[in-house]
């Protein structure tokens, strides 16, 4: 997670930063395929060296989450810009309208994001 988010996440969940947590940069140029294929998730997987599992996404485009939650992954679909879930199948669980909100979600964990 980078510096801001961990701080957002930090200050949401009141609990002062105790630490820096460096986030590794991935592009799909690094895997030569975009999402929502799985090989950039399973390329940022491998890289901050967490099981999808343990992982949370969030995302305002519902392709991203649509990804990640087939991956695995706990996601969050922040729904700023796609009001409603426009994809088939039923919508994630865990939904936010902004970053604030998403904050409490994904300090529940990757669990409560499935």
């Amino acid at each position: 997670m980078g510096r801001a988010v961990h701080r957002l996440c930090a200050e949401g969940v009141g609990k002062p930063m105790t630490t820096e947590v460096e986030t590794p940069l991935v592009s799909i140029d690094d895997v030569r395929r975009w999402k929502p294929d799985p090989a950039p998730y399973r390329e940022a997987l491998r890289r901050a060296s967490v099981r999808p599992d343990e992982a949370v996404l969030v995302a305002a485009h519902a392709w991203d989450v649509h990804a990640a939650l087939r991956l695995g992954l706990g996601a969050v679909w922040v729904a700023r810009l796609e009001r409603a879930w426009p994809l088939p199948g039923v919508p994630p669980a865990a939904r936010a309208s902004d970053l604030p909100e998403a904050v409490p979600l994904v300090a529940a964990g990757p669990g409560a994001s499935r």
